[in-house]
């Protein structure tokens, strides 16, 4: 781990998965694809003043894999999308 970077890849808990799932349309849009499937698979995160989330999402059954970076506030402001990109195909395992 890099002292303020993002920490060690790991498989994504339900509260992350849950939050990527509640920004699924706007990481739609930022990425222009309509996902036939949305599952958010491992993630990394960063504390900031709130919290950094890297997000790796499987959303096609072709192996097809967006990275969406997301910020949440501490002051309990909305969660927002920061970037959101398609991979190349790669493993998203851990």
């Amino acid at each position: 781990m890099v002292v303020g970077g993002f920490g060690e890849e790991r498989e994504v808990t339900e509260e992350v998965a849950a939050l990527a799932r509640s920004l699924k349309k706007e990481i739609e849009g930022a990425v222009g694809l309509e996902c036939s499937v949305f599952e958010p698979k491992v993630f990394a995160s960063q504390v900031v003043a709130g919290r950094n989330y890297r997000i790796k999402i499987a959303v096609d059954d072709d192996g097809k894999e967006v990275e969406a970076t997301i910020f949440q506030p501490l002051n309990h402001k909305p969660p927002q999308v920061l970037r959101a990109s398609v991979l190349e195909r790669r493993s998203l395992h851990v």
